[in-house]
């Protein structure tokens, strides 16, 4: 077995297990979804499925939707709607087009966790080292996806350093949570505010 194989095969393993920690946490479905994509494409592949990318723009849009959901209550109508069209585009649009939509919906969902970390650093005076492993994470995702896209061979390469720089943050996310204090670095009085 190729050490690349190990690597893919070890950070599923990985990435099944931060839900159990996260568990009942405000990030919860957003591991979840992680958690089961894996699983998800291995089945499809096995069924002969070579094209996984409209699952992982699927699993990119849901777990987009658990992050605006941090900001804002959203109707099920809504969530569900939004996937389905981004599982519809995934399948019609070329590989290369569907790794950069999936790269650009990683962007949005970092663009909605900074304000909720804004928000929450304002209201809890606190600064999470929680947060800054996720946002390190997503930033990493979006990368890794419009490397492979735009440039093959060197984004392959890139694809598998990332994926192992994953692996540790996977297991980073089985350690630390939002809601443990001892993860977080608290600010001066006067840069926070009771809400």
């Amino acid at each position: 077995m190729s050490l690349i194989t190990v690597i893919v095969y070890l950070s599923h393993i990985i990435w099944s297990l931060p839900p159990f920690r996260q568990y009942k946490g405000k990030f919860f479905n957003y591991f979840f979804i992680f958690a089961i994509g894996d699983p998800i494409a291995a089945f499809l592949i096995r069924l002969g499925c070579k094209n996984t990318h409209p699952l992982n723009a699927t699993i990119a849009a849901a777990a987009l939707i658990s992050v605006m959901a941090l900001n804002k209550s959203l109707s099920k109508t809504s969530a569900i709607s939004f996937v389905l069209v981004i599982l519809a585009a995934g399948i019609i649009m070329p590989y290369e087009e569907v790794r950069l939509m999936t790269a650009s919906i990683f962007m949005v969902l970092i663009y909605y966790f900074i304000r909720y970390m804004i928000f929450f650093t304002g209201k809890y005076g606190r600064v999470s080292l929680f947060h800054i492993l996720f946002l390190i994470y997503n930033i990493s995702l979006a990368l890794k996806l419009i490397n492979v896209a735009l440039d093959l061979q060197k984004g392959r390469v890139f694809f598998y350093f990332t994926t192992a720089f994953e692996i540790i943050l996977g297991i980073l996310f089985c350690i630390f949570r939002e809601d443990d204090k001892r993860f977080s670095f608290k600010l001066s009085r006067n840069l926070s505010y009771d809400s």
